[in-house]
């Protein structure tokens, strides 16, 4: 990561990009936010919607590509997709990260 995936740093870039700080309970908007955290700090995962092959229901996943094991990897399959601001938005992200950091390090390369 280029920056510190802080709380503090989260909310401070966000302010900047003027962000209300509402709830948050639409899938887009949450995929919008997750992908200017992503490219402002720089972390390994997306968080993006996805659905059924009938496109009847919708949900978001955190996904990532493991350099290890060479494959995407579907982390959090039902990625939160309801916050009541973005204090909870930073602090779920940020969970998220240092889960995936978790993970990667128990896998084996191939």
């Amino acid at each position: 990561m280029t920056k510190d995936l802080t709380k503090e740093n989260i909310l401070i870039f966000l302010k900047k990009e003027e962000i209300e700080n509402e709830p948050i309970g639409d899938l887009e908007k949450i995929e919008d936010l997750c992908k200017i955290l992503e490219g402002e700090f720089n972390t390994i995962f997306s968080v993006v919607i996805s659905c059924n092959s009938s496109q009847s229901d919708y949900w978001l996943q955190a996904d990532y590509y493991s350099n290890k094991i060479k494959k995407t990897i579907i982390f959090d399959y039902d990625y939160q997709s309801n916050y009541e601001n973005l204090e909870e938005l930073a602090d779920v992200y940020i969970a998220t990260a240092k889960k995936i950091e978790e993970f990667e390090k128990k896998l084996i390369a191939s």
